[in-house]
């Protein structure tokens, strides 16, 4: 049996709005039928005995099935890898796990994934196979394309095209040519990324790889929508999809769809992009694809949005957050980084080990006598230790660096929820009121904003004319919510160039909110507020001016709230892990007036070129 070929890079490319890319298929033999599963399943059957041959079966029952039920694939894999234990094969175990590594890696849970594929790579070692260990390898290296480390990405997939050409295995070299081409598409090398696409379908037009044409074709399909050559695009994404209908393989069915729907949208062509989008909706869901409904479902919200039906486009974009929401685990992410990081420094420090010995050789073949080979000892022992020390701090450095900015994450995500929870009673007031004008109007003017919240939750920083563009749209909706009950007025020093300078998303929201809702809302006649933001050196400074009832006139409603306030704690970690991250001293500063709150927001100043 050969051993269990990769996966392809699962790399994301972004086109308008946030598409993941499909994965190629890891398969033994392409997309097995029904027929190949019933007939492994009759040899399992009659082959009780537990032996390499057992094992084999169970690995290729398990791959026939990774992309109708992963659940039973796991179980077979898992069966298969208990066997190899007992029998103590080490190739068995090594395949075994890297069986379980995709099969985590496709649910998505990248910490599992990457756990199983590193234990198959210890027992690759030991057995020589070429092919099995360039497949785990490229599997190791669809992590690091996940995680946006392209050039290790490519280096691993480098490494893979190498072994593979080396062993003359052609499967093993369509998919690593794949990857290139897809890493090469995220690098902004289209043309190249175009050409290597295409030789990859050549090869796969030849038997026995017609099971990988659907993949290729909508990556290749993604590609051209970068260059706006929609018309290629369409046709490859349909091919791909008559491909993947011949195969039965429901999964590329599903992610092809979903994109043929995202590019009739850029046409304009809505009742088309609707069919296929719930097309795709019907079948991830069959398929227990979360993911690809997730997208999909965020995209027929567009569509639903353009023809003016809000209630649906609503409907629709809050169905894909409860859906992303239940797939990201910010927890499982840092734990993924902190093993891959320390991983990497206990090959660092092999490495250095491994030269410190071979120096050692080279000065004891030259030195005479113990008192010089001790000396060389010593001299190894104190290099060593150095270089470990600094590769220590450097992976630990690393490490605080991608914590911070998963926990920064983490937090914007819990932010939304707020946000939108906020926003969603607004909505509720009209319709409480029978105001139906004004409900449609408001939720026309809310399902917009909210899009562009939930979109700006996965950046660092966005621009800051983006950024007031928001907080215009939120105070004009709180302030239609209020009766117009407050004005307010932007100002913007002349300084900064509102375009290029780059600020966290929303870092304003929650004490807006608390201007309108503890110091306007409660106060006797209508109230102002100002916005100000102002370039201070290095800094940039945001600074809010209220002439509502104040902390100290307020009827205890702001100070027992005022330990409580999500937003506002929420706010304040944010600009902790900003000055983590930058080494910089941002505040917050909440000043007392005689009629009104000031509060001022110092961040450091960032451009994006």
């Amino acid at each position: 049996m050969s051993p269990s070929p990769p996966a392809s890079a699962r790399t994301t490319l972004i086109m308008r709005a946030a598409v993941l890319i499909v994965l190629i298929f890891a398969t033994l033999r392409g997309i097995s039928q029904q027929s190949e599963i019933d007939s492994l399943e009759l040899i399992l059957e009659n082959q009780k005995q537990t032996d390499s041959v057992r094992v084999n079966t169970l690995l290729k029952l398990s791959d026939a099935l990774v992309f109708k039920n992963l659940g039973d694939a796991g179980k077979f894999a898992q069966e298969a890898m208990e066997n190899s234990t007992a029998l103590n094969w080490e190739e068995g175990l090594a395949k075994s796990y890297n069986q379980l590594g995709l099969i985590e890696y496709y649910k998505p849970d990248y910490e599992k994934s990457l756990n199983a594929l590193h234990k198959a790579l210890g027992y690759s070692k030991g057995v020589k196979n070429i092919i099995l260990e360039a497949s785990i390898h490229n599997n190791i290296a669809n992590i690091y394309a996940d995680l946006k480390d392209y050039d290790k990405a490519l280096s691993n997939y480098r490494s893979n095209l190498t072994l593979a050409r080396e062993a003359a295995a052609k499967k093993n070299e369509l998919i690593a040519l794949f990857n290139i081409a897809t890493i090469k598409t995220e690098q902004k090398q289209y043309l190249e990324a175009i050409n290597e696409f295409l030789i990859c379908l050549e090869m796969a037009n030849k038997k026995p790889f017609q099971a990988y044409i659907p993949t290729i074709c909508n990556n290749l399909a993604r590609t051209y929508q970068y260059i706006d050559d929609n018309k290629k695009a369409l046709k490859y994404l349909k091919l791909g999809l008559s491909s993947a209908q011949e195969n039965g393989n429901m999964y590329s069915q599903s992610v092809i769809l979903r994109n043929i729907g995202e590019l009739y949208v850029d046409e304009n062509q809505m009742d088309n992009a609707r069919e296929a989008l719930l097309k795709s909706i019907t079948i991830s869901k069959n398929n227990s694809s979360l993911e690809w409904e997730s997208l999909a479902w965020e995209t027929l919200s567009k569509v639903y949005e353009n023809q003016n039906r809000t209630t649906d486009a609503l409907d629709a974009y809050k169905t894909h957050i409860t859906l992303r929401d239940s797939i990201l685990n910010e927890e499982k992410k840092s734990e993924l980084i902190k093993k891959d990081l320390l991983f990497e420094n206990e090959k660092a420090q092999t490495i250095a080990l491994a030269e410190i010995s071979r120096q050692k050789t080279l000065r004891n073949s030259s030195m005479l006598g113990g008192g010089s080979l001790l000396l060389a000892t010593l001299i190894g022992l104190v290099l060593y230790k150095r270089r470990r020390d600094a590769l220590s701090q450097k992976a630990e450095a690393e490490f605080n660096t991608k914590v911070a900015d998963t926990e920064l994450k983490a937090l914007r995500s819990q932010m939304n929820p707020h946000f939108i929870f906020n926003s969603l009673n607004s909505i509720n007031s009209f319709i409480a009121k029978n105001d139906k004008i004004a409900a449609s109007d408001y939720l026309i003017k809310f399902a917009k904003l909210m899009r562009q919240t939930l979109e700006n939750s996965e950046k660092k920083e966005i621009p800051l004319k983006d950024d007031l563009e928001l907080l215009t749209t939120y105070l004009e909706i709180e302030s239609k919510r209020l009766d117009k009950k407050f004005t307010f007025e932007i100002k913007l020093d002349t300084e900064l160039d509102a375009e290029n300078t780059l600020v966290p998303p929303l870092i304003l929201q929650p004490f807006m909110e608390n201007s309108i809702w503890h110091g306007i809302a409660p106060k006797n006649g209508p109230g102002h507020i100002v916005v100000d933001v102002q370039k201070k050196g290095n800094m940039i400074v945001y600074a809010i001016d209220d002439d509502g009832v104040g902390r100290n006139k307020e009827n205890l409603v702001e100070k027992a709230d005022q330990n409580k306030s999500l937003g506002m704690k929420l706010t304040k970690s944010r600009i902790d892990i900003v000055n983590k991250r930058k080494n910089s001293n941002g505040n917050v500063r909440v000043i007392d007036k005689d009629e009104g709150v000031r509060v001022e927001v110092e961040l450091p100043l960032q451009l994006a070129f």
